[in-house]
Order: structure tokens, then sequence, then C-alpha cells
């Protein structure tokens, strides 16, 4: 008798911590807390890497080199480059990368089913949405390591 009664009380809590979703899936208030702590644990850990960089930078001075006057490379006049750095980072070293991740991602969601679609509070998260951010996650975290 006891046992059951702790049983009925244990389905009483789930069916309570439990929403319903439009599809008729149901998705629990902790699993959706347990996706908020983990972003945000991912963007924390992501801006202190950038924090380290940005004071690192302010603090640390670059080591100083020398040239010879002789040297053949430097002989030539100077020619203002054709396309910005901040344009060569933008497109080359994010922009790119950033869209085969997504394309990518879109791809393996056709070819793939999951079993269980991941439920956030009342919304259903397409499964390339959560591969993709994981992908741009790490992606990210490498980008921001690879400046210090």
């Amino acid at each position: 008798f006891i046992v059951r009664q702790v049983w009925v009380s244990i389905a009483e809590r789930r069916r309570a911590m439990m929403t319903s979703t439009a599809d008729g899936t149901t998705a629990t208030w902790n699993d959706s807390r347990r996706i908020l702590m983990r972003v945000g644990i991912d963007v924390a850990i992501l801006c202190a890497v950038g924090l380290f960089m940005q004071i690192f930078l302010a603090v640390a001075e670059p080591a100083r080199r020398g040239f010879f006057c002789d040297d053949e490379s430097l002989r030539y006049p100077f020619r203002e480059s054709t396309v910005a750095s901040w344009q060569l980072w933008w497109v080359i070293a994010t922009g790119i990368p950033l869209a085969v991740i997504f394309v990518t991602e879109r791809v393996r969601e056709e070819v793939k089913t999951v079993a269980e679609p991941l439920q956030f509070f009342r919304w259903q998260v397409p499964f390339w949405v959560v591969e993709a951010y994981k992908s741009v996650g790490m992606f990210g975290f490498g980008a921001t390591c690879n400046h210090v």
C-alpha cells in the first residue's frame, strides 16, 4: 500500500511538471531549465575566453623583430591591399564556415530521424537547429581561442 502511494505521488508530480505541446507530445520544465542552463554555461565560457583575450591583448606586448636593409622583398614599393582585412575575416573566416555548417546540418536532418524531438518549453526544436548550435558553438569557441 505504501509503495503504491509513493508511486502515485511520483506520477502526480511528473504530470504537474509536464506541459502539453501542440502536437500532443510533452516536455518537462526540468528539461527546458536544463537546456537553458547548458546554453547559459556555453555563453559564459565563450564570454570568459573572450574577456581573457581582450585582457591579454591589452596587457601583453608583441615581440619585436628586426629586418635586414638589403632584403630583396623590402625593395618593392608598398601597395595597398585590394581587399580590407575585415572583409576577408567576415567572408572567408566566418561566413563560409558558418554557411557550410548550416547547410550540412540541414542535409543531415533530412537523412536522420530522431526518435524524440527536443522540446523547449512549448516549442519543438528542429534537429538541425540543435546540431547547428553545437557545431557553431564549437566553431566560435575555437575561433575565440585561436586569437589568444
